[in-house]
């Protein structure tokens, strides 16, 4: 699986498609990037598709307790970045919603 490094830590991702707007799919708490692997697939159809595994998630690098909201804050914006520098659509579910207020 490929990684990408943000802030130290190796998050893990996949991509698929090409086409605008791209999609950058992000998972809530104790799931990974196969959450939204039914809507990666239907979309990477017309789009580039990105689905990134949060940090402590699937493949990508554990995170300390004591440090984990703080990390997962960090985590999509800067990641999402890194992937997509046009338009894009973002689907995030669950925790993402609460470490974005």
């Amino acid at each position: 699986m490929p990684t990408i490094e943000h802030k130290g830590t190796k998050l893990a991702y996949e991509e698929k498609g090409s086409g605008t707007p791209a999609f950058v799919f992000v998972h809530g708490w104790t799931c990974d990037r196969s959450f939204f692997a039914a809507q990666a697939e239907h979309f990477a159809q017309r789009h580039r598709v990105v689905s990134i595994d949060l940090r402590g998630h699937g493949e990508s690098d554990a995170v300390s307790r004591a440090n984990l909201y703080a990390a997962l804050s960090t985590t999509s914006p800067g990641t999402q970045k890194s992937f997509v520098t046009r338009e894009r659509f973002d689907s995030e579910w669950a925790i993402r919603g609460a470490l974005r207020l």
